[in-house]
């Protein structure tokens, strides 16, 4: 098989990622999550995602749900789901709708209010 080296791996990708090519941003995501360097991977996928990268929005959702890098946040989690469906990538709508159904039938968020709520009082 072929070595990967990472650290040449993420030198690559940062550089093509400075050029705002989603994809190179999406897969530097990769490379941090990969070495547990998660708050690096929340970086990487909050750029991609902002450039139309499904897959990097509904990572980045994964994020927020598991406390990996960024502090736990349910409705950042689903606005990132929401925003990964809205960018093409099926796993972000079949989790959108699973989660955004079971906070509803919940009632609660990890802030207490439901996120309909919580936006509308600004946190």
């Amino acid at each position: 098989g072929v070595r990967v080296d990472t650290p040449k791996a993420i030198k690559f990708y940062e550089k093509i990622c400075e050029e705002e090519d989603a994809e190179a941003c999406k897969e530097l995501g990769v490379l941090h999550y990969g070495n547990k360097s998660y708050s690096k991977a929340a970086k990487s996928y909050t750029k991609a995602c902002a450039l139309k990268n499904g897959e990097a929005c509904y990572w980045l959702g994964i994020l927020y749900g598991e406390k990996e890098g960024v502090a736990l946040d349910i409705c950042k989690m689903l606005d990132y789901f929401k925003k990964a469906c809205d960018n093409g990538y099926y796993y972000g709508c079949s989790d959108y709708e699973y989660y955004n159904y079971m906070i509803r039938i919940s009632g609660k968020t990890n802030g207490g209010a439901s996120c309909e709520t919580r936006k509308l009082l600004g946190y």
